[in-house]
């Protein structure tokens, strides 16, 4: 009687065979695992850098140490915004001046209303997507008695975070194939050792 042959076991297989088979399993396991929790530890600390942007930027303004640079560059908009009455005195860093109000309507707005509501919070952070795009934003109180503004938000687009995003993806892929690499080149010797 002839024994069934498993076709699962390596016992069959020679040596390389059977390490191929074993690395690319675990190569295959590697990237189905590590792949997702990478993604969203990379999105959470762009979503931390994206605040801390916005709160140095924030600072940078009760400071008066703004620069033309930091609002040339388009990366953070501001908006001042008087509560008493329900108006935006002054906005920088806009080139279409109704983006405030489509970031109000879409993005920010129930949040600035919560914060003018409650005095408990002096700040609060959030993100939302207007016309296909995330916007981070930080509302604070912040009192500027020459714009006769009593709130700022802060506001970054996702374009800065695209290449923050872009940037740390590309050195965690090439961190994984320096990996892998090595993995492979240790292989290679054991077997023809």
């Amino acid at each position: 009687m002839k024994s069934k042959k498993n076709l699962f076991s390596l016992k069959h297989y020679s040596l390389v065979k059977q390490l191929l088979i074993v690395f690319g399993l675990l190569a295959i396991a590697f990237v189905m695992i590590l792949m997702p929790v990478l993604d969203s530890n990379v999105k959470g600390i762009i979503a931390d850098q994206m605040y801390d942007s916005l709160e140095e930027s924030q600072t940078a303004l009760k400071s008066f140490t703004i620069t033309r640079d930091d609002t040339a560059k388009g990366r953070v908009s501001h908006i001042f915004y008087n509560s008493k009455l329900n108006y935006i005195p002054w906005c920088t860093g806009f080139r279409d001046r109704s983006m405030p109000l489509f970031l109000y309507q879409y993005v920010y707005g129930d949040d600035l209303v919560n914060i003018v509501k409650d005095n408990a919070h002096k700040s609060i952070e959030g993100k939302g997507i207007y016309e296909g795009k995330t916007y981070y934003y930080r509302i604070a109180k912040f009192s500027i008695s020459a714009l006769n503004s009593d709130y700022v938000i802060s506001i970054i687009s996702d374009d800065y975070s695209a290449e923050l995003l872009s940037s740390l993806t590309n050195r965690v892929v090439y961190i994984q194939y320096v990996f892998l690499g090595i993995t492979a080149f240790i292989l290679i010797l054991w077997v023809f050792s």
